[in-house]
């Protein structure tokens, strides 16, 4: 998924999953600590899923499950705060593990381009 964004054409890439908050948070956190983006800041975006997903979860379920919905969306963003500082102690950063997955320096400057146009020039 990293990758398909890095070489994506030029305008908007559409990334989601089933849900809309685990897999495409994580995703979403990748490429915004990718770009620079403070934690704290990632993570409280995330946490804000909560209220943009919690009626699509409500109608779609029986009234009698809405303590089990509550719970299945609930985003907290010591979540994705826990998994960017897991990064950092074993990867040493989110650009480390990028590599690590296989991702070159160019895929990583591109990945920032796309979120902070004027990176994509690399610094000399």
């Amino acid at each position: 998924m990293l990758r398909a964004v890095a070489d994506a054409p030029q305008g908007v890439v559409l990334f989601h999953c089933a849900a809309g908050k685990d897999r495409t948070g994580i995703i979403a956190a990748l490429l915004l600590a990718a770009a620079d983006v403070e934690p704290e800041e990632i993570s409280e975006d995330y946490s804000v899923s909560t209220d943009c997903l919690l009626n699509a979860y409500l109608a779609a379920q029986p009234a009698e499950a809405r303590a089990a919905i509550l719970e299945d969306v609930r985003c907290p963003p010591e979540q994705v705060y826990n998994m960017l500082e897991h990064l950092d102690r074993r990867y040493g950063g989110t650009v480390s593990y990028l590599r690590m997955i296989g991702l070159d320096d160019e895929e990583i400057q591109d990945i920032k381009g796309r979120l902070l146009p004027d990176a994509r020039a690399p610094a000399a």
